[in-house]
């Protein structure tokens, strides 16, 4: 059963750390016998949360402890739906396999509320992150990140940039010069101060200029599998996960000094 668990504090008093909740299925095209799982989640305040799902559906709730009638879904895309991000409960941005963006003003309106726009150089969208109403960055497939200020402006709106990652074994297998750049699998922008993504080949890459590709800076902090995860909540933090298990975290995210732990003997993580 794919099932999204939430949490709060406890407001009576303050609690040594936080208390989950029992998990809560909010999305019937999930589970068993219908295996599209649930792919992200963002909530932008504890009134507020949008998840999305394989099967290209958003579920949307203004009580996230209130259960699954809490929750409303909307069908938004044939392609996987594979990251979300929410500036605030009024603009919601999510991204798809097939390269397109879907945004929303009012993201529990249902689907007609939902806006898609296909980008035509944003391969494989696999995660976006929007700190404001005026930022979105998603990553994607060989290397390629799209920025935008103006989010809902259509795909004009939209810049595609490819930043440097290291290069893959399988470069040139296909052909000349395919394959050569890492695929992004995560990214976590603290508005326009920084901006972290992160590779299927161990990269770091960061930004503190996100519209200029030559102010992005790749570092390979993890030579053992590919990082699957990313958070910043400030520009001088920065924790990474990987397909190993582990976690690794940095207070200078844009340099080579990063500390590892193994959290999950072995198992894929997510952040």
């Amino acid at each position: 059963m794919v099932a999204l668990v939430v949490s709060a504090p406890a407001l009576a008093r303050p609690a040594p750390g936080l208390a989950w909740g029992r998990p809560v299925r909010i999305d019937p095209d999930t589970g068993a016998t219908r295996p599209y799982g649930l792919t992200s989640v963002s909530c932008p305040s504890i009134s507020f949360c949008a998840a999305v799902d394989y099967a290209g559906n958003v579920v949307t709730t203004h009580d996230p402890r209130g259960g699954r009638r809490a929750w409303r879904l909307a069908h938004l895309s044939t392609g996987f739906l594979t990251g979300v991000s929410c500036a605030s409960a009024s603009l919601c941005v999510a991204v798809n396999t097939a390269g397109q963006m879907l945004t929303s003003r009012r993201p529990t309106g249902g689907a007609g509320q939902w806006t898609s726009t296909q980008l035509a150089d944003a391969p494989g969208l696999s995660a976006v992150s929007c700190p404001s109403a005026s930022l979105c960055v998603a990553v994607g497939n060989s290397g390629t990140a799209v920025v935008t200020r103006h989010p809902t402006g259509g795909a004009s709106a939209w810049t595609a940039i490819g930043v440097p990652t290291s290069v893959p074994a399988d470069c040139g297998k296909y052909g000349p010069g395919t394959d050569c750049s890492a695929n992004l699998t995560a990214v976590s922008c603290t508005f326009v101060s920084l901006c972290v993504a992160v590779d299927s080949e161990g990269d770091v890459i960061s930004s503190r200029d996100v519209v200029d590709r030559s102010a992005w800076r790749a570092v390979q902090i993890d030579r053992s599998t590919g990082l699957t995860g990313v958070s910043c909540p400030t520009a001088a933090f920065c924790a990474v996960v990987d397909g190993g298990g582990n976690v690794l975290t940095s207070r200078v995210p844009t340099g080579h000094a990063w500390r590892r732990a193994s959290i999950n003997n072995g198992g894929f993580g997510n952040a």
